[in-house]
């Protein structure tokens, strides 16, 4: 049975927000743009439509964000320290070529002030994307602008405060897969499973077929949208 997720410390939590540093990594290896509109379309959805309880807002310091994001080539020995926090080094195992990204949560005993306990709460958030995510085979090829928003708006999702335990099938906080079917990277997409099937006609005999959610547009369905809200509720 998962664990229920660990909340944002109380004094982030007070400001409805989580700041995120974008690295220049980003920007060199194409992912500034994914990003940039993952935290546009984020806001949107959490303010008008979610009611999430949170935003993302950029900031150009890394020290004080609570959120840092970087793309990574490969394999790399990832650790932090600061004057209140640390996260030991380790190595950590990452496929520079996949669609798929990290977020390492670095969760700290933080002290309720209201109820005089001590309690275990996320005080800093760390994402990392592939640097290079690419079309694997014989066709090999970097994915286009909406594969690296799936991406970018799913490690988000993580920094909000849900970690792999807490994982769905059917949006974008599932493991998607990139749905390639076309040369134009513009039109790449990836899709996900609904967990439902419909009939299919095949040489005159009935078969069932998966009923699939393609992205973008981004789908974040209820069950996630409640954890979320209830991460950030005050």
């Amino acid at each position: 049975m998962a664990k229920d997720p660990i909340p944002w410390a109380d004094w982030v939590k007070k400001t409805g927000k989580l700041t995120i540093f974008l690295d220049e990594s980003l920007g060199k290896q194409g992912w500034l743009k994914a990003f940039q509109e993952a935290i546009k379309e984020f806001n949107d959805f959490s303010t008008q439509d979610w009611k999430l309880g949170v935003t993302f807002e950029t900031t150009d310091n890394q020290i004080r964000a609570n959120v840092v994001a970087q793309a990574k080539v490969g394999d790399f020995e990832f650790g932090y320290k600061d004057a209140y926090y640390e996260l030991p080094k380790k190595q950590m195992q990452f496929d520079g070529d996949s669609v798929h990204g990290l977020c390492s949560l670095l969760h700290a005993d933080e002290k309720n002030r209201a109820t005089k306990t001590v309690e275990k709460r996320l005080v800093k958030a760390f994402i990392f994307v592939p640097a290079k995510p690419h079309i694997k085979g014989s066709k090999s090829r970097l994915v286009g602008e909406p594969v690296r928003l799936v991406v970018a708006f799913h490690e988000m999702i993580h920094a909000c405060g849900l970690d792999d335990d807490h994982h769905t099938t059917d949006d974008i906080f599932c493991w998607p897969r990139a749905k390639f079917e076309n040369k134009n990277p513009a039109d790449d997409r990836v899709e996900a499973y609904t967990g439902q099937n419909r009939e299919k006609i095949i040489a005159g005999k009935s078969v069932p077929e998966r009923i699939m959610v393609t992205m973008p547009p981004i789908v974040l369905n209820k069950p996630t949208q409640d954890k979320i809200r209830k991460l950030w509720t005050v």
